[in-house]
């Protein structure tokens, strides 16, 4: 299978301003919806919003602890295509200009538009699952 042709899968981090978290989360969930409407290329798009405030019985300790404000996008597309028709599609273009300013931003260049600073990290499935099958 080409590369081209395989799906892409992706996790991908934001940071939303100070003062800005409870104005996001609605704003974030009209995105996915929208996307998984119109974008037949998305396979899978999820939204997270850490949780850093959780009591452990199990003694597990996640390090480094999840930055205040931290968003996380976990998404599949159909093939690299879909992954850029997605990022260069209007909906997410049109996200980004509206309501890029609850985020913190990435330096840019001059003259560019302005844009959230985002760590994204590309996957490779090794195994898994989506759901369980019902027996």
């Amino acid at each position: 299978m080409k590369k081209e042709s395989k799906p892409i899968s992706l996790y991908s981090n934001w940071w939303i301003k100070p003062g800005h978290e409870k104005k996001v989360a609605p704003l974030l969930k009209k995105l996915a919806k929208k996307v998984e409407k119109e974008e037949p290329g998305t396979l899978m798009y999820l939204v997270h919003f850490p949780i850093n405030d959780f009591t452990d019985s199990l003694g597990f300790v996640s390090e480094p602890v999840t930055r205040p404000g931290a968003v996380t996008f976990v998404e599949t597309y159909a093939s690299w295509q879909a992954f850029k028709d997605h990022v260069k599609g209007p909906i997410f273009t049109s996200f980004v200009k509206k309501h890029g300013h609850h985020f913190v931003q990435a330096a840019v260049k001059k003259g560019e538009d302005p844009k959230p600073f985002t760590q994204v990290v590309f996957m490779d499935k090794v195994a898994g699952f989506l759901e369980k099958k019902k027996k």
